[in-house]
């Protein structure tokens, strides 16, 4: 899976955790718990070359929704 694709999916994942957040009324703990899930998923599919950029990505959509999909 190409970085391009990988990033399209984060980018869903992360909004839709978003959502369930919302409508769910997650606790902050439930919340970092799924976040940190995902995010240990998407790290073991990358390559070391391309973890630094994965990891950019999560930490920006931790704190900030993909703003297209929120």
């Amino acid at each position: 899976m190409n970085l391009e694709h990988l990033s399209s999916r984060l980018k869903l994942d992360v909004s839709h955790l978003h959502w369930q957040a919302r409508s769910q009324h997650l606790t902050q703990e439930q919340f970092q718990q799924r976040f940190q899930s995902i995010a240990n998923g998407y790290c073991e599919m990358v390559d070391e070359d391309d973890l630094p950029q994965v990891k950019q990505l999560l930490n920006l959509y931790l704190h900030h929704p993909p703003k297209s999909l929120s």
